[in-house]
């Protein structure tokens, strides 16, 4: 098992000024309380028994996020986007409640 502490200690000491810095900002940002409760109580138990042949299962079957999009059609607003629930946040809790790596059609729907 893994938790926010273990993380937090191992990444903001390696990162030093910087990312104690970002981590700040990220902490004092309006809106946030609920996504900083998530992320400090929250632990992995499940993502370190992902194997390398799930996730290659799983890319093979999955549809990209995006569909095709070509060029002429991406947007900034889109690539720029920043909700408080970024979909790593949802992406970890849902592998955690399922016990799965999940396929973009199922992730999403």
């Amino acid at each position: 098992m893994t938790t926010f502490e273990e993380c937090r200690q191992d990444l903001l000491e390696r990162g030093g000024p910087p990312a104690l810095r970002a981590y700040d900002r990220w902490l004092n940002r309006p809106g946030y309380q609920e996504v900083h409760a998530l992320v400090h109580g929250f632990e992995h138990a499940y993502l370190g028994r992902i194997t390398r042949d799930e996730m290659q299962e799983v890319r093979a079957r999955s549809a990209h996020a995006l569909g095709d999009v070509r060029t002429g059609e991406q947007r900034p607003e889109v690539e720029d986007a920043g909700p408080p629930f970024a979909y790593q946040h949802l992406f970890h809790l849902y592998i955690e409640q399922h016990q799965a790596v999940p396929t973009w059609q199922a992730f999403s729907g």
